[in-house]
């Protein structure tokens, strides 16, 4: 059976491949992404950022919602786990937030379809916030 993190067709490419690509670059000259942003950001809740993680994971096709499941609780050792309902649950949270979206493709072993998940370009600007945090937390530089 395929990987479903690393397999898909051409042919059921996701559409977000510009959103990828455009995920790679640095987003300001000091490399912060929250530079020049007025609004004030917020951190997402743990476990919508396992996901939000997961499917940066997965690249530009995404990944169905049980090989997500899969991949955070194989990766966290089992300290994270998630039912299907609540999984799905998160899911439809992320889309409605606008931070993810999917599409229907077909099941690699045949059969039915499955909805794959993929970040949007607010998904990655997220991701990006967060790498900056956690990088300007790690960076020692501290004020007393």
């Amino acid at each position: 059976m395929p990987n479903a993190f690393t397999y898909i067709s051409p042919e059921r490419a996701s559409p977000t491949k510009a959103a990828w690509a455009g995920s790679q670059k640095q987003t300001t000259e000091t490399g912060h992404a929250h530079d020049n942003k007025k609004a004030k950001w917020k951190f997402p809740p743990q476990r919508e950022l396992w996901l939000l993680l997961a499917l940066r994971g997965a690249g530009p096709e995404g990944a169905y919602g049980l090989a997500i499941k899969s991949k955070i609780e194989e990766s966290s050792g089992g300290s994270e786990t998630f039912s299907v309902g609540s999984l799905y649950t998160l899911l439809k949270r992320l889309r409605n937030k606008g931070y993810v979206d999917s599409y229907e493709g077909d099941s690699p072993g045949g059969g039915g379809t499955r909805q794959y998940y993929h970040l949007t370009e607010k998904g990655f600007e997220t991701l990006r916030r967060v790498d900056d945090f956690l990088h300007c937390l790690q960076s020692g530089d501290f004020k007393i």
